[in-house]
């Protein structure tokens, strides 16, 4: 800032403004005494002898230092005019000066010239300084769109820095992710491979059931109708069977009967066997007759016996036969029960 960095530019036009001052003052003053101005005292404005090109120096000293002040690329366009008057103005203040020595005989026009030279360079130089001032503050203004530029660059850099970490960490996990997506995927081919040949072989499964299935309908059919069949046989046997309970009741009467009369005759036989005995006894008949008589008597009873016990067999060989039949029968209702 200017408070802390006095410009260089100023303070020299303050000290040439003082200058050109003080040599005004004093050749006015000498005009005023009518005593000639000395050529060591006339002012860097006039014309000047070439051994004390005061103003020349001063302009060349101005405009190397401008120069040096405006070497930056971005000021040059801006102050280009400045500097073409710059040089305007010290090829005028060269064609001022009098190679030859002009006499200092009329010194009333030159100092007028001198005054308005003066006041033309003071107001140029004025002039100037606002445009030091204003080049100035573009200048500071530009140091400072500039930091903010570099500012902005370092936050840009930081930012697009950050961006490009999270982008990467993002990339990190979107790989991660697409390889375990690849895992995923093959794991879930391998399944459907898998689940493609279970269900090839359920198919195959399900057309042998369905093959089975028909079969069993088949026998269903043939089932259900040998059940009819044998449903009627049921009947039938059922039939048979009250006819069998009722003939073997008969039968067991019958046996029950030809039991009791056996024992009757076994009995009556008994009886006239022990009144035959007791009769012989009595009659005192000779051994060999009564002893004829009594094996008689034991023969018909043999025979009688042998008879009962034939009989007593045939009709329990007939109910044998006859239950055997009747427990096929119901064997036959068992299994069939069983199978539906």
């Amino acid at each position: 800032m200017p408070a802390e960095n006095p410009d260089p530019y100023k303070n020299w036009l303050e000290d040439f403004n003082r200058e050109v001052d003080e040599t005004v003052a004093q050749g006015a003053a000498l005009s005023a005494e009518g005593v000639p101005p000395r050529s060591e005292d006339r002012s860097p404005l006039a014309a000047a002898p070439p051994e004390k090109p005061s103003v020349e120096r001063a302009l060349s000293d101005f405009q190397n230092w401008w120069t040096g002040e405006t070497s930056d690329p971005q000021k040059g366009p801006e102050l280009e005019v400045s500097r073409e008057e710059v040089r305007i103005l010290k090829a005028q203040m060269a064609a001022q000066q009098d190679p030859g020595g002009s006499a200092p005989d009329a010194p009333e026009p030159g100092f007028k010239k001198q005054e308005e030279e003066r006041l033309r360079l003071k107001g140029r130089i004025e002039q100037l300084e606002n445009d030091n001032t204003t080049v100035q503050r573009q200048h500071d203004e530009i140091q400072r769109q500039a930091a903010e530029l570099r500012l902005s660059l370092s936050k840009a850099q930081e930012s697009h820095a950050e961006d490009a970490r999270r982008q990467d960490e993002k990339l990190r996990h979107l790989s991660e992710q697409l390889r375990l997506l690849g895992e995923d995927r093959q794991f879930l081919q391998n399944d459907h491979s898998r689940q493609a040949s279970r269900i090839e072989n359920l198919e195959a499964e399900l057309k042998a059931a369905a093959t089975e299935a028909a079969r069993h309908d088949s026998e269903k059919r043939e089932l259900q109708r040998r059940i009819a069949q044998l449903e009627s046989g049921v009947l039938e046997a059922e039939t048979r069977r009250a006819v069998l309970e009722a003939t073997l009741n008969e039968l067991r009467m019958q046996a029950g009967d030809l039991q009791e009369r056996f024992v009757r005759s076994q009995r009556c036989a008994a009886a006239e066997l022990e009144a035959q005995r007791r009769k012989a006894a009595e009659e005192s008949v000779p051994p060999a007759a009564s002893e004829k008589e009594r094996l008689e008597a034991e023969q018909r009873l043999r025979e009688t016996t042998r008879y009962l016990e034939l009989k007593l067999r045939e009709v329990q060989d007939e109910n044998k036969g006859r239950l055997e039949e009747f427990r096929e029968m119901l064997e036959s209702v068992s299994r069939l029960g069983a199978r539906q």
